[in-house]
């Protein structure tokens, strides 16, 4: 029960990579790697890009990600909104924990986060408002990955309320979208 708890916590910390639109492999060319890999951090970094990259997108040189949130207006249910990354501002990061003498004797192999770092524009597409102001804000999002006693785990995305994405849908929404012609009397 108590590495169930310590499971839990270290999924709930984590989150999200990325993908390219007509690829299924992703773009590790900002992605932070260690000198001297070591096989068990690589295969974990490996898993937490796999897992989670149908979740995060990649359109032209931008990010896209899809995500429910409680719709504040109606004060019930929630919406998809999408947010858009200036790409350039934008890497991986993955980070290996060092593990305790007591988590090793508690079956801990690998403690890591895969985290995508995004420090520039961001805007965001609400449904009824369409896309909101580019703002400074940036967005961070990690996932945790970890080996107990010969087991993974990676936090789910879709837990934490993230979608899958295609390019198609962004380029629908970049459109504007025009008023028919009212036929002539």
């Amino acid at each position: 029960m108590h590495r169930k708890r310590i499971l839990i916590i270290l999924l709930i910390l984590g989150m999200f990579p990325f993908i390219g639109c007509k690829s299924k492999s992703h773009d590790t060319s900002t992605e932070s790697r260690p000198e001297s890999p070591d096989p068990l951090a690589e295969e974990g970094r490996s898993r937490a890009m796999d897992k989670l990259s149908p979740f995060v997108l990649k359109c032209g040189s931008n990010y896209f990600f899809k995500k429910s949130v409680e719709n504040s207006e109606v004060m019930r249910g929630t919406i998809d909104v999408v947010y858009e990354l200036i790409g350039e501002a934008c890497s991986f990061i993955y980070t290996v924990s060092p593990l305790k003498e007591s988590d090793k004797l508690n079956g801990w192999e690998l403690r890591a986060k895969l985290q995508f770092s995004c420090k520039g524009p961001t805007r965001i597409w609400h449904p009824q408002k369409g896309w909101q102001l580019w703002t400074e804000k940036g967005l961070d999002v990690s996932i945790g990955v970890g080996k107990i006693s010969g087991t993974w785990s990676l936090s789910e995305a879709f837990d934490l309320g993230y979608k899958k994405l295609s390019c198609e849908e962004i380029y629908r929404i970049q459109l504007p979208v025009k008023k028919a012609a009212r036929p002539k009397r």
